[in-house]
C-alpha cells in the first residue's frame, strides 16, 4: 500500500473520490479498508464501482460494555452535547438507550434532555443518529461536523456555541 490517502468529507461517495482524485493519472494503488466490522459497506462498493482495488480488513468488532452505559444515562440530563464518531456508535448507544427508555427502574427519570444537541462526525452518522431519534420520538437537534475529523467535532460545537 503506497499511499494513506484521508477524505475531509464524511462518506463513502466523498472517500471514494478522494481515492480516484489522489490515484490520479498512475492509476489505482490498493487501498487497504481498515474498519469495524459492524462497518458499512458502502465505501467498498464505491471503490468496486471506480475500480480501486483495494483490501477489506474488518480490524475490530464494536461492543458495548455492561454497566458503562449505565453511569453515562445517569449523566444524559445534564449534558448539552453528545458527539459520535461513527455511525455504528450511534447505532450501539441507541441500542442500549432504546433498552433504558423501557426499563421499569427508570421511573419518571428523563434521561436525555431535549436540548442536548448530537454531534456527528459526518452525513452517515448524522443519518443514523436522526433515524434512531425519529424512532425513539427525541427531539434533539442533530448537527454535522463540516470534517470529517475530531476537529471538525469541536468546531461545529463551538460554532453551535457562539450562536
Amino acid at each position: 500500500f503506497a499511499k494513506l490517502w484521508l477524505s475531509e468529507k464524511s462518506g463513502a461517495e466523498a472517500a471514494g473520490a478522494a481515492g480516484k482524485e489522489q490515484a490520479g493519472a498512475a492509476g489505482p494503488a490498493t487501498v487497504c479498508v481498515l474498519r469495524a466490522h459492524q462497518g458499512s459497506a458502502d465505501l467498498q462498493a464505491v471503490f468496486d464501482q471506480e475500480g480501486i482495488p483495494y483490501r477489506d480488513i474488518p480490524l475490530y468488532r464494536l461492543s458495548v460494555k455492561e454497566g458503562l452505559l449505565e453511569g453515562l444515562f445517569t449523566l444524559l440530563d445534564k449534558l448539552d452535547y453528545l458527539t459520535f464518531a461513527s455511525s455504528s456508535g450511534a447505532r450501539a448507544f441507541f441500542e442500549r438507550y432504546a433498552q433504558a427508555l423501557a426499563s421499569p427502574d427508570r421511573g419518571d427519570r428523563q434521561l436525555l434532555s431535549p436540548a442536548c444537541s448530537l454531534v456527528c462526525i459526518g452525513e452517515k452518522t448524522g443519518e443514523e443518529a436522526a433515524a434512531w431519534s425519529r424512532w425513539l420520538s427525541l427531539a434533539n437537534p442533530v448537527l454535522i461536523a463540516e470534517s470529517y475529523t475530531a476537529e471538525g467535532i469541536i468546531h461545529t460545537i463551538l460554532g453551535d456555541i457562539k450562536k
